[in-house]
Parts: structure tokens; sequence; C-alpha cells
């Protein structure tokens, strides 16, 4: 495909700090990137930029600046051979709230911006911060459909689980916290917040606060739920995947009352 415009994936070297790794099965080391990129040029291909990904629900802000500073080494090579790059995408992990603190997207914007001033030149700059822009946006609202004390843990089944939109709880081994509340605001107990499949891994969160006397046909409301559910669902075992409520206006879906207009289907992810 002669003129084609071609970019690179390179491999981000970050530090611990991503809750759902997602590095090791895409990218190459900067040399095999300059490689690939001269080849492009001699294949009659328009070498047009490099990528890299750090992981997503990265809470540190300096994982990009590593990588941007091996993308400005790389640039200068590149440079020495005729070749400026015309594209640097930074892709995503941009973090979300959930129950834990995440630095404020400001801090992203300074170390981006700061590793950015030290390239050799300024290509076009794209991302890809999708979870922490919707994420908050999304409350999903499950119903009770049982409850068991078991030894000593309290355990709470809901109508919806990791496979019916709830996979980044497997994903991370259950340690994205997601934030809950229920609908009967009731004193808190610590317990396990479950899905409704026979799968012994469908378990969405471990030793979370829910009311002590919750009951079937109450309400549980999974808060940061507008990423990575509905997308990721799926109908194991039968289990119907989540209705879309969209609610607009001053109304917000964390509300009860909002929560339980919401619930004409059995659960829904609520987007404001």
């Amino acid at each position: 495909a002669p003129g084609t415009a071609v970019y690179v994936r390179l491999r981000a070297l970050v530090p611990a700090g991503s809750t759902v790794p997602s590095e090791g099965k895409f990218g190459v080391g900067p040399g095999d990137a300059y490689d690939l990129l001269l080849a492009a040029t001699e294949l009659g291909l328009r070498p047009y930029g490099v990528t890299f990904h750090v992981g997503s629900q990265m809470t540190r802000p300096e994982a990009w600046a590593a990588a941007i500073d091996e993308v400005g080494a790389l640039s200068t090579r590149l440079a020495v051979a005729g070749i400026r790059l015309e594209m640097l995408y930074i892709g995503g992990g941009f973090p979300a709230r959930y129950a834990d603190p995440v630095p404020e997207l400001s801090a992203y914007g300074r170390v981006i911006g700061a590793a950015l001033d030290r390239l050799p030149y300024r290509p076009v700059v794209a991302a890809e911060p999708g979870r922490a822009l919707v994420a908050e946006a999304g409350v999903l609202v499950a119903g009770v459909i049982g409850t068991a004390r078991r030894g000593t843990r309290d355990w709470v089944h809901v109508d919806v689980g990791a496979f019916n939109g709830m996979m980044e709880a497997l994903e991370t081994g259950n340690t994205l916290a997601y934030p809950v509340s229920d609908s009967r605001r009731s004193p808190l107990t610590r317990c396990q917040l479950t899905g409704p499949s026979c799968d012994s891994q469908d378990t969405i969160l471990f030793d979370t606060a829910l009311s002590r006397d919750l009951a079937c046909r109450d309400r549980v409301y999974i808060g940061s739920a507008g990423a990575y559910t509905t997308a990721y669902a799926a109908r194991f075992n039968g289990f119907d995947v989540p209705a879309v409520r969209c609610v607009g206006g001053s109304a917000r879906p964390a509300d009860d009352a909002v929560a339980e207009a919401l619930c004409g289907a059995r659960h829904a992810v609520s987007v404001d």
C-alpha cells in the first residue's frame, strides 16, 4: 500500500501504579521502532508517528514522562536518518475516581506538558482519555436477589455480576474499588458483593460496606460505572446485559429517587 501512513507502538516501561495493566501484549523497544520506521520509508510507506500506553487507570503521572522521554530519544535518532515524526499518540490510562482517590487531571497535564516541552520538536499529540471522561457519569443499579451468612462472612447476591457488566472486577483481582451504596441506608456492615451466576469467580467486591439489613428487592448502586461495563457485558449463564437509561437536567443518577426510576429493567446503567 504505497504512501500509507504507518506508526509504531513502543513498549512502555512504566512504574507500578496501573490498576488495570495493559502492557506486554503489544509494543516494541526503541531499537526495533527505529528499524521499523526506517524500513517503512524504504518500502514507500509514510513513517507517521509512534504511540504507547502506560496502562489503564494509571495513578502515577510520571509514567507518561518516562515514555515521552523515550520518544524524544527515538525522534532525535530518526531525524539523523531524515525522518520527522508527525504524530505522538500518548494512549489512554487517565484515571477516574472510584472509591479510592486519584490525582487531579491537572497533575497529569503538568507532567505531560513538561515532557512534551523536552522533545526535540513537537508533533501533533493525540490521546484517548475515555475512562476519565465517562466513568463517573454512570451508576449501575442492581437488585438484591439473596443474602447469606457463610462462616464469618456476609454475602449479598445481586442480579448483575462480573460477566454481565463488571468484568473489570475480575481483571483487577477485585481491587478496583467501585463506590457503592444501597436503598436501605441503614447502619453498615462489611460484606462480599457477588453476582448471580454459578461461577465462583463472579464476585464484584470483597469486604465492602453495605446496609446490614439488606433484603431481596432492595437496590445496590455501583458508582463510576460509565466505562468498561456494558461494553464488556455478555449473557453468560443466560443473564441479561444491563439496560441503559439516560438521565438529564439537574437530577443526579446517584440519587435514590432517580436510581429507583431507572429500574424498569432488573438492572441498568444510568448515564448523566
